[in-house]
């Protein structure tokens, strides 16, 4: 499949979203008068007008249409200084939105980029494309972050901060003066992500302290030779379990990210991802199934160790679908689908663990699908929103019954 083949398969499966950044010759197809490339605050006022004038000038982060011809600008640099960019208007989002305006649980950015190149991820081709043009972590200004926190408390319902960041621990200064004027002028709970090799006994001790309750944190897989060699995460799972001893340790729930149906990974090899998880006394394991994106490094290694045919019209359009790799063993492709829709319940519960290997062989898809969406929902409505839920019955007294049940009442 051709650049512009796996640019229209990436747009189709994504309802119409092009990716222009990565895929910057969807316009040639006709269907768009103009894409932004990278980060568009700079670059879309200078579109409009230029579109507006229609003089065919170049625009550094766009492509557009001129009298039948492409105009491409060069690539724009990401903003140095994130700080000179106003808060998002969520008024334009809310307006239309009333269910999120609503919801007590408000997502904000507070740094942008990232510095690690997992293979299965963009950022690696990203940090790529921006080589030599800037940094490729930006943090804001821990003011500014609080004053946009308190402008959208004081408009909407808000109960819980939800971080965005790929990498919120990246700078310890940084995390510690943000936590200390979020205890200080915020005080509410809040949620980020963390990478397991970054955390130690005083990260913990600060991010509890600033009203941190829960993180997200990559495992992803718990075959360190997949992880380390295919993945290109270099942290084992011993540094692993130290994570997340210390992450309990301080009071601070985990949602772990996995992966099943990873290239060459057969379905023993997938069960240790839910040991680790087990071990790991995570409180939710959350899975998904690996699928093979164009122009990311593990795409790349699949289609040239002949894992994946390079079909990318065949992929599904999320991450909890079907897989599109072919498998190592015959019938582990459904076996993986299956533990995906199941690891998280096995994790909970010994019993569903004690038979994972019955069970993922039984021809019950559907089932096992709607099992992993209550579960889903339940976990994070009750564990990392902390709301009641509808979802389950008497969610908050389900969790505490599975407290005293495993003895952490």
């Amino acid at each position: 499949m051709g650049a512009g083949s796996q640019a229209r398969a990436w747009r189709d499966h994504h309802h119409g979203w092009s990716a222009p950044t990565f895929f910057p010759e969807i316009l040639a197809d006709g269907a768009l008068d103009a894409i932004v490339l990278g980060e568009g605050e700079r670059t879309t006022p200078e579109l409009l007008e230029a579109l507006a004038a229609a003089d065919g000038r170049v625009v550094a982060g766009a492509r557009y249409w001129h009298r039948g011809s492409i105009i491409a600008g060069p690539l724009r640099p990401p903003e140095p200084d994130i700080d000179r960019l106003p808060h998002p208007d969520r008024e334009l989002f809310f307006a239309t939105n009333s269910y999120l305006r609503d919801f007590p649980v408000k997502a904000f950015l507070a740094s942008r980029g990232c510095p690690f190149r997992c293979a299965y991820c963009f950022n690696a081709t990203l940090l790529d494309m921006y080589k030599g043009l800037g940094k490729s972590v930006r943090l804001r200004s821990p003011a500014l972050v609080v004053d946009e926190i308190r402008a959208v408390r004081a408009r909407w319902p808000t109960e819980l901060v939800w971080f965005l960041d790929a990498n919120f621990c990246v700078s310890r200064s940084w995390v510690q003066e943000l936590g200390a004027r979020l205890k200080r002028e915020v005080n509410l709970p809040f949620y980020c992500k963390v990478r397991p090799n970054l955390v130690d006994a005083r990260l913990c001790r600060t991010l509890a302290e600033s009203g941190c309750v829960g993180v997200g944190l990559g495992i992803e897989t718990g075959d360190d030779t997949l992880r380390t060699e295919v993945l290109d995460r270099h942290v084992t799972s011993a540094r692993i379990l130290e994570a997340c001893r210390l992450l309990r340790q301080h009071g601070i729930a985990i949602m772990s990210f996995n992966m099943v149906g990873l290239p060459g990974e057969t379905y023993a090899m997938a069960k240790k991802t839910l040991d680790l998880n087990v071990q790991a006394e995570v409180d939710y394991a959350m899975t998904m199934v690996f699928q093979p994106y164009p122009r990311t490094r593990l795409t790349d290694y699949a289609v040239r160790e002949g894992w994946f045919d390079g079909d990318f019209d065949a992929l599904q359009d999320n991450y909890y679908a079907q897989s599109g790799l072919r498998e190592a063993i015959p019938g582990d492709r459904a076996r993986l689908e299956n533990l995906q829709r199941l690891l998280a319940l096995a994790v909970e519960f010994p019993e569903v663990r004690a038979r994972i290997d019955w069970l993922v062989d039984r021809p019950w898809p559907r089932l096992y699908a709607e099992l992993f969406q209550l579960w889903h929902r339940h976990c994070f409505h009750s564990r990392f929103y902390g709301l009641s839920t509808p979802y389950l019955p008497a969610a908050l007294d389900l969790d505490r019954w599975l407290g005293k049940r495993r003895g952490r009442a």
